[in-house]
């Protein structure tokens, strides 16, 4: 149960820095979407 805890902190936070790097791509194809990933990973 660790290490499946360890692999979904680790992807969570790789997937925080992808959304964060797209972030501007996902404003720009869609404003409903824009404020998603911040919700998503508050």
């Amino acid at each position: 149960m660790d290490s499946f805890l360890r692999e979904a902190i680790l992807s969570q936070k790789t997937l925080t820095v992808i959304m964060r790097r797209n972030i501007a791509l996902f404003c720009a194809n869609s404003q409903r979407y824009c404020l998603y990933p911040y919700a998503f990973f508050a």
